[in-house]
């Protein structure tokens, strides 16, 4: 009777123990979705990343933005603490060097839910990329907030 009691212990340890399957990482690309009408759907069970990349032909240029960007952004009202700091370094990607924002929100949503975005970056000082397009300071890269909503189906 010992016998079974360790079996069904250990029989139970490797049910409760046993790994859950991890949920599928989505990633948005938040200007792609507000340029697409403001809405994306995602398989429901998937965990949100919000992205967004800013690329130049010359590093200097991304490095230059990443020191005056000041960038917002909020799921569902609530501020992502931080944003400004959730840029990756400066990569060369083909001719171009790039930098990507990217924040995972750690939420997973069931089919029929829905998740808001607001996002935005804006420049501390007088800010010119390699196009030649200026930004005043507080002058936003998109024109204003770009706002994203993300339905699970």
């Amino acid at each position: 009777m010992k016998g079974l009691f360790g079996i069904a212990v250990v029989v139970l340890f490797c049910l409760t123990a046993a790994p859950s399957a991890a949920a599928e990482n989505v990633t948005i690309n938040l200007s792609v979705c507000d340029a697409d009408g403001g809405e994306e759907t995602v398989p429901a069970g998937a965990t949100l990343v919000l992205q967004e990349t800013w690329a130049d032909t010359r590093s200097a240029h991304v490095r230059r933005f990443l020191r005056l960007q000041d960038t917002t952004a909020s799921v569902n009202n609530a501020p992502v603490a931080n944003a400004s700091s959730l840029w990756g370094p400066v990569a060369q990607e083909g001719s171009q060097y790039v930098t990507t924002w990217s924040y995972n929100t750690g939420v997973t949503l069931s089919a029929g839910e829905s998740l808001q975005v607001a996002y935005d970056t804006t420049f501390t000082k007088h800010f010119r990329d390699g196009s030649g397009t200026a930004y005043e300071p507080g002058s936003s890269v998109y024109g204003g907030p770009i706002s994203c909503r993300i339905t699970a189906s």
